[in-house]
């Protein structure tokens, strides 16, 4: 984050909202739609994967964004039915934030 100027970021995906497993096609489009409201803002972003280190839950797209702040990132989270989103504050120490 030091590189970019930034002192927060975070992680959010719209794939599979309240942990209800949708189709590919489904995972996809919301995943646009996320990326489309994200461009609004004009943060950097960078399209990421989130992996489940037991194999139990498929991948998900998702994308880290710097700058953005914490009430703008839950909101958006809250928006695309994500029961959390990771958040990094100014000490780069990741950060679980439940929305629901």
């Amino acid at each position: 984050m030091t590189t970019s100027k930034q002192t927060c970021g975070a992680i959010i995906s719209a794939y599979n909202p309240y942990s209800q497993q949708l189709s590919n096609e489904e995972n996809l489009a919301a995943h646009e739609l996320l990326r489309n409201s994200l461009l609004d803002y004009s943060y950097p972003m960078i399209e990421s994967l989130n992996n489940d280190p037991a194999n139990r839950w498929p991948t998900e797209k998702s994308f880290f964004v710097l700058g953005l702040n914490l009430n703008i990132v839950k909101l958006l989270g809250q928006q695309f039915d994500q029961n959390a989103i990771v958040w990094i504050g100014n000490d780069a120490i990741p950060r679980l934030i439940l929305l629901r």
